[in-house]
């Protein structure tokens, strides 16, 4: 939370003891409409916009239950590949190679664990609710069409003249959800911060 938010929050506060109900002695319980009818400060106009601002900013809560789902597979997944890099690097170089042929010229341990590395790092922002969605929502969305890209290039994991995969495909189409997670949750954050700025 901001400094000034922090600083508007404090007013609202005062205020609000301000304008408690005063009962004068000998009025009879009759309430002091001069200390009620006070106006607010400026900042208690703007403290729940803000507030809107910073949950727009955060993961909401029906966002929780995809992020730690797709963020625990890939944290997984990258975990994986640093600890058996050698085990698997000739195996997940030559694939990725294959579809991309730039990457030839890497050494294959050091690119399987450098793509092992940005999987931990992308699992992680998922799975950390802090991290905007927008954010988690971008890295997610990079990472999964590269995989796709692997669907789309590898020979064999397409039907003949289709986008169906093929049995042999069938894993690699899998990650297509990824990208669909990826991509709702950069849209709902950029359309969430236009509704906010109309408000």
């Amino acid at each position: 939370m901001s400094a000034d938010l922090v600083g508007r929050v404090g007013a609202v506060k005062g205020w609000a003891r301000s304008v408690q109900p005063v009962i004068p002695a000998g009025l009879g319980g009759k309430v002091s409409q001069r200390v009620r009818d006070r106006p607010p400060p400026r900042g208690a106009l703007l403290v729940s916009r803000d507030r809107k601002a910073v949950m727009s900013i955060m993961a909401r809560p029906h966002q929780i239950p995809m992020r730690l789902a797709t963020g625990a597979f890939i944290l997984n997944s990258g975990l994986g590949k640093v600890r058996d890099t050698e085990a698997m690097a000739e195996t997940i170089h030559g694939t990725a190679s294959t579809a991309y042929p730039f990457l030839k010229e890497w050494e294959p341990q050091k690119f399987t664990r450098m793509l092992g590395t940005a999987e931990v790092a992308v699992g992680a922002m998922l799975l950390t609710p802090l991290v905007p969605s927008l954010v988690a929502g971008m890295a997610l969305t990079g990472f999964s069409a590269g995989l796709v890209g692997l669907y789309l290039k590898l020979p064999g994991t397409r039907l003949e003249g289709s986008l169906r995969p093929s049995p042999e495909g069938l894993p690699l189409a899998k990650d297509s959800w990824m990208l669909g997670i990826g991509v709702s949750l950069v849209l709902e954050a950029l359309t969430g911060r236009k509704c906010y700025k109309k408000s």
